[in-house]
C-alpha cells in the first residue's frame, strides 16, 4: 500500500513518541559505567540504578542500559532502549547522544537501531460512541482483541493482527500504539477509518 507525501508530512506531525532499541559496546563494566555516570552528569542528569538496568534520564527522553551476563571482559555489550524521541528524523542522532551521555569511545551503528514502538495521535474533532462501535465490530474487520473501559477513563482499545492498537476515546481522540514504521501507523490508520466508516456513528 503507498501512501502520499501529504499523507507522510501529516502523520510526522502527529507523533507522540518514538521508541527505539540497539546494541551497544562500552569498555566499562556496570558498575564503573554507572559510577562515572554520576560524576559525569552529577547535577545535570537524573541517572538511576536498577538491578542490572541504568537510566539516564535527559529532558523528554529515558536511556535504558541492560548489561548482558555474558560478557566478563572489555568492550562490555549493553542493550539500550531509548523513549521520548519525538520524531523520526531525530533517530539519526541517536549515535551523537549516546556517545555524549554514556562515554565518548561506545560503538554503536545507525544500521543497528531498530524501531520498537510509534505512538501517534488524531482529533475526529467530535464526541465519538465508543460502545456503539464496540457493539458494532466483526471478526472480519481485521481486529484479533477489542477492550471497552467507560468507568475509569472512557476509551476503547482495539488490536490490530501483527499492526498494534488503536485507543479511541469518548472525546474524539485516537492514539496508535505499538506500530514500527511509518507505513505500518498509516495503514492501521486506513483500516480504522474503513471500519468506522461502515458504523453509523
Amino acid at each position: 500500500m503507498e501512501f502520499s507525501s501529504e499523507e507522510r508530512i501529516e502523520f510526522y506531525k502527529n507523533i507522540v513518541n518514538v521508541k527505539v532499541s540497539f546494541k551497544i559496546d562500552i569498555p566499562l563494566d556496570f558498575e564503573k559505567l554507572y559510577s562515572s555516570l554520576l560524576v559525569k552528569h552529577l547535577n545535570k542528569l537524573l541517572v538511576k540504578k536498577i538491578r542490572n538496568m541504568i537510566i539516564v534520564k535527559n529532558g523528554s527522553e529515558s536511556y535504558i542500559l541492560m548489561c548482558s551476563k555474558n560478557h566478563s571482559y572489555p568492550p562490555y555489550s549493553y542493550h539500550c532502549n531509548i523513549t521520548g524521541i519525538k520524531d523520526i528524523p531525530s533517530i539519526s542522532n541517536v549515535n551523537e547522544k549516546v556517545q555524549k551521555i554514556f562515554i565518548e569511545n561506545s560503538s554503536i551503528k545507525n544500521t543497528e537501531i531498530q524501531i520498537d514502538n510509534i505512538t501517534s495521535k488524531y482529533e475526529f474533532g467530535q464526541n465519538i460512541d465508543l460502545r456503539h462501535i464496540y457493539s458494532s465490530l466483526k471478526e472480519e474487520d481485521l481486529i484479533s482483541n477489542k477492550k471497552l473501559n467507560l468507568h475509569t477513563f472512557p476509551s476503547l482499545k482495539l488490536k490490530f493482527n501483527n499492526f498494534g492498537t488503536a485507543n479511541l476515546y469518548r472525546s474524539g481522540k485516537v492514539l496508535f500504539l505499538g506500530q514500527k514504521s511509518i507505513s505500518e501507523t498509516l495503514m492501521v490508520k486506513c483500516i480504522l477509518f474503513s471500519i468506522l466508516n461502515k458504523i453509523e456513528t
